[in-house]
């Protein structure tokens, strides 16, 4: 199992230095995509007003939200389901993947500024005036687990030990878990969710550009 997750984490270190998402990383988040549409403009390409989904997938789920509630519950826990990852993937988990991936996003020139920090629509905005990147301070990662959305002591309880493997491997990195009944009720039901928070602070940095 070690050396699988050895290998596993080198392949996903070698594809986010090209670019290419980790899985791990929740691909709908806000964070995710404050950093696609930053590196989109730097890029000299606009996000469009529907977002990071394709004009075809962001018909099929305007049709979808047409639909009785009966169905779209369960097609959202699903959905749920399906962006998050198994919780062995926190084997595979390194900091300095993450911060390649996020870098790998930009072109890859001298910038005069950067802005560190969480997900902020302003920051995403001057970013774009001023033409430098935003480098996001904490990340999404969702795990698979079934949970009653009624008991938050139970998810905190089952997200001890990934977690306590995960910050053995990644010191940098401190770990804020999430569970909100309200408005993620619905996937809640088959995930654990939790934020990874980079240290850029510490001593040789974590990003950098150029």
């Amino acid at each position: 199992m070690m050396h699988f997750s050895s290998a596993y984490a080198a392949i996903a270190e070698r594809l986010a230095s090209l670019g290419v998402k980790p899985q791990y990383i929740t691909e709908l988040d806000s964070a995710t995509v404050a950093l696609r549409a930053v590196a989109k403009y730097l890029h000299g390409k606009e996000l469009r007003s529907g977002g990071i989904a394709s004009p075809l997938a962001a018909t099929f789920l305007n049709t979808l939200s047409q639909l009785p509630r009966q169905v779209i519950n369960p097609l959202t826990t699903w959905a749920g389901w399906l962006d998050a990852s198994s919780p062995s993937v926190v084997n595979s988990i390194r900091e300095e993947t993450i911060s390649h991936w996020v870098v790998s996003q930009y072109p890859q020139r001298n910038y005069p500024a950067a802005i560190i920090g969480s997900t902020n629509g302003a920051a995403v905005h001057l970013c774009a005036a001023l033409g430098i990147p935003w480098l996001p301070q904490t990340m999404l990662s969702c795990l698979r687990h079934s949970v009653d959305p009624d008991e938050p002591r139970q998810e905190l309880e089952w997200a001890k030990a990934p977690v306590q493997r995960l910050l053995e491997r990644n010191p940098n990195l401190a770990v804020y878990q999430m569970h909100d009944p309200n408005q993620d009720r619905l996937k809640d039901r088959a995930i654990a969710s939790w934020w990874s928070r980079l240290s850029i602070s510490s001593p040789g940095g974590r990003y950098t550009l150029g």
